[in-house]
Formats: C-alpha cells, structure tokens, sequence
C-alpha cells in the first residue's frame, strides 16, 4: 500500500515544443519517474548535476521518493493544467522515532553576577539587556565609550563586560582594554556582526578574544557568557 501527495495546478500546461519548460525536475538513477499526457514528452529531466537551487538540488528531489521505495510521476494536458504526484510506501507497526536529546533550559547558564554591556545600537542594547537580566544578571549599558567609563568610575563592580567591537567613538578592544586596566578581574566578551575571522583578520580584534557573533539567540549569549565567566 502507498501513500499517495498529489500537487497540481489549473494552467495552460506545458506547451507543445517546450522542450525546457520543466527544466527544475531531474531524473535520478534510484527514481521510478512515469509520465503521461498528451504533452508529456516535453517535461525535460535533466541531469542530476544541475546547480543546487534553494535547499535541494532538482536530483535530490525527484530521488528521495525513488530511494525511499517510491515513485514520482507527472501528467499534463493543455487546457487542464499539471499534475505531479509522489507515492511513498506505507509503513507496517509503530514508526521508530529517535529520542531527541535533552533540552537545557536558560536557566542552567543563569548568574548574579554584574555584567557592563556596551553597544551604539539602542535597539540592540535593549534586546541584550532584556536577554541578560531574565538570566538574573544585574546589567549595566552605555551606548559610547564615555558612558562606559563613567560607570566604571562609578566604582560598579563589573564582572563582564559585554562590547561591541565597532563602536563610533573608540573600538570595542581598546574600550575593554581601558576597563581591565583600572578592574583587572573584570572579563570581556566581544560582539559584531562580523566573523571573528574578518575582523583578526584586519586588526580590529586580536586573536584568542572571547568573541560572539550577532545576531545570537539568548540560549547562545547565555551560554557563552557563562563559559566567560567561569573562566
């Protein structure tokens, strides 16, 4: 028995002496491909080798029915339109499904600790503030070097500072830098939207920094800021 995924359309089909016009779909050595339809002759499978589109290449789409045991065919007559359907086989008995692994919840990389975020971009420095404090980090922000160093003068207790390395006024690196010269035991851990490997590349960071690349999902900054601070 076989279940059966139907897909089709109600347009002018595939002209007569189109030879290209379904050039998308591929033959594959493991697919069973049927066609019927006047026209059907004109469907071009070309090679499995075609330049990946999207996702998948055309080969590994008409293929996956043919390596499962199934099939893909295709029907077009003019004046009806396209139809293209997949057959795959049934299984027998309960399907096997893998156990998925288990989820940490944000809470395994939660802290106390004081964290000094530094970032231009309001809506950026929001975002992360927000991320960190539902962490149970006290977070402080500045969107320049000024302000930074205004609350590091503040005597705040920093334990991480959290910074962009591409700010307007001074670079991220040396912003850091001026921070763990007057607080050695606060750690750092760097932000851009460039790869790390961009900017070692460059100069603007030094290799061997913690380094995190925006943007980054909250269970990715939780991780990572813990792993920094933990040493």
């Amino acid at each position: 028995m076989r279940a059966i995924a139907t897909i089709s359309d109600d347009g002018p089909a595939v002209r007569q002496g189109d030879s290209n016009a379904l050039e998308q779909l591929v033959n594959d050595t493991t697919a069973e491909v049927r066609c019927s339809g006047a026209v059907c002759g004109n469907i071009h499978w070309a090679s499995a080798s075609v330049q990946r589109a999207g996702s998948f290449t055309p080969g590994e789409i008409v293929g996956t029915p043919g390596n499962a045991g199934g099939s893909i065919g295709a029907d077009s007559e003019p004046g009806k339109g396209t139809v293209f359907e997949v057959q795959l086989p049934t299984v027998d008995g309960e399907p096997h499904v893998a156990a998925a692994p288990p989820v940490r919840s944000p809470g395994d990389h939660a802290g106390t600790e004081t964290i000094l975020v530094v970032e231009d971009e309001p809506g950026v420095r929001s975002l992360v503030d927000r991320m960190l404090s539902r962490l149970g980090y006290r977070v402080l922000s500045a969107p320049d070097a000024q302000e930074a160093f205004a609350i590091l003068h503040s005597d705040e207790p920093i334990d991480l500072v959290l910074c962009d390395v591409v700010m307007p006024d001074l670079a991220g690196p040396e912003i850091v830098s001026r921070i763990q010269a007057r607080s050695p035991r606060t750690r750092a851990l760097f932000m851009s939207g460039h790869t790390t490997h961009a900017l070692v590349k460059d100069g603007t960071l030094q290799e061997g920094h913690a380094f995190i690349q925006k943007p980054f999902l909250p269970s990715a900054l939780a991780r990572k800021v813990r792993e920094v601070l933990n040493g």
